[in-house]
């Protein structure tokens, strides 16, 4: 995610909270103080959520294999079309070095095939290769 939206997400979420709590603070009839320390400490988790996340995506960024599986299971947010997808994958399949994101692909590509109705050979020769960790997709 680019530095703006990570700004953008954090402001709407403030002003969210300040718009909840001041509801919800109005409707039980608590002192302005009592308002303030539950917006604090609203803003407290909100950063604190915000650092999880940007250590979760480090944490995915400092592993190759988690990256690539990363991709894989992200793949539909950059080609479209389930043809493209699949057409990406299957070129992508037999250069990958990582027995992880191998796998993930060859799983991903099982679901497309599902999905798209592809020749049971396609399918059968996914399931074989996962299932004996063999190469079956040349």
């Amino acid at each position: 995610m680019k530095p703006r939206n990570w700004v953008v997400l954090s402001t709407t979420a403030l002003i969210l909270s300040i718009g909840m709590f001041s509801f919800k603070s109005t409707a039980r009839g608590e002192s302005l103080k009592e308002q303030h320390a539950e917006l604090i400490v609203g803003h407290i988790k909100l950063y604190r959520n915000l650092l999880g996340l940007i250590q979760d995506f480090r944490n995915i960024a400092a592993d190759p294999a988690t990256a690539g599986v990363a991709a894989v299971m992200g793949v539909e947010d950059h080609v479209p079309q389930i043809e493209d997808r699949i057409k990406f994958l299957e070129r992508m399949l037999p250069t990958v070095d990582d027995a992880i994101v191998r796998r993930a692909i060859q799983l991903k590509l099982l679901e497309l095939y599902k999905n798209h109705n592809a020749p049971e050979e396609k399918r059968t020769r996914q399931l074989q290769s996962l299932m004996t960790g063999q190469n079956h997709w040349d």
